[in-house]
């Protein structure tokens, strides 16, 4: 039993840390998502961000109808707004370290790079639409000067369509990011 009290005791003292220092930050990431990347706290609230990312990336998918199996590769431009919970982790002698976890979407248009045979039949779609669901989790290193660094995780799952199909897939990104903070 205390071993539980002091569990909810140590996490009322978590959500209690100190609240974020600056109102939004942009800047450009890298990684499985080459682009443009935003991060605003929603209307005064203190640890939730609107996280959005505007960007180009290369994904690479093994699908089949239980008969046959296909890869395809796919380069797409898509914009990816997710709201996270952020909060602090630690703090060091130029700046902190915080955690964000939370989730989003990922909406777009993607392109097939390579025509797809399958028998005689040769698929040749040239635009495709995405849609998808993911979670982001991250840490973000805030420094005393007006920068900051991030890596996050999203995993997720999309799908591609156009009139013809539609291609469910398993969707991630790995995304590190520099932001100026304003």
């Amino acid at each position: 039993m205390k071993k539980y009290i002091l569990s909810i005791v140590l996490c009322l003292c978590v959500f209690a840390l100190p609240a974020q220092d600056y109102k939004n930050s942009i800047g450009g990431m890298v990684g499985s998502m080459y682009g443009v990347s935003y991060k605003g706290f929603v209307l005064g609230v203190e640890h939730l961000a609107l996280q959005g990312d505007l960007g180009v990336r290369l994904m690479s998918t093994i699908w089949g109808d239980g008969n046959y199996t296909w890869q395809t590769s796919m380069y797409t431009f898509e914009i990816n707004p997710n709201v996270v919970y952020q909060n602090t982790i630690g703090e060091f002698d130029e700046g902190r370290v915080d955690w964000y976890a939370g989730g989003g979407l990922s909406l777009g248009l993607c392109s097939e790079l390579y025509s797809m045979r399958v028998g005689n039949y040769v698929n040749n779609s040239p635009i495709l639409g995405k849609f998808g669901l993911n979670a982001i989790a991250g840490a973000e290193i805030v420094f005393d000067a007006p920068v900051d660094l991030s890596l996050d995780f999203r995993p997720g799952y999309g799908v591609a369509f156009n009139d013809n199909y539609h291609l469910s897939f398993f969707d991630w990104a790995l995304v590190a990011s520099v932001r100026y903070r304003f």
